[in-house]
């Protein structure tokens, strides 16, 4: 399954999937291009939220989408609930 960007990226979809067993085992959040269908089809359980990585200081708007899983969010949110950017 490779995206409408695949032929920009020196990485296989493989490593999309170890990054998606990774967070489900030891937290973080992963990112990928808002056309990607690696969280429709390898998800379990997380959240997903997108954001224009120009927002962030990236040169091109950059839509993308980020997933956590519930138990990264939970170790890593602040005690008011709100998620910060690091």
């Amino acid at each position: 399954m490779a995206g409408r960007h695949r032929w920009k990226c020196n990485e296989t979809i493989d490593h999309g999937i170890r990054a998606m067993e990774y967070v489900h085992r030891f937290g973080g959040v992963v990112e990928h291009p808002v056309g990607s269908h690696l969280f429709k089809v390898y998800g379990r359980g997380g959240w997903t939220e997108r954001v224009n990585q120009g927002d962030f200081g990236h040169l091109a708007v950059k839509p993308t989408r980020l997933y956590w899983h519930p138990a990264a969010a939970q170790r890593s949110a602040p005690v008011d609930g709100t998620l910060a950017v690091r």
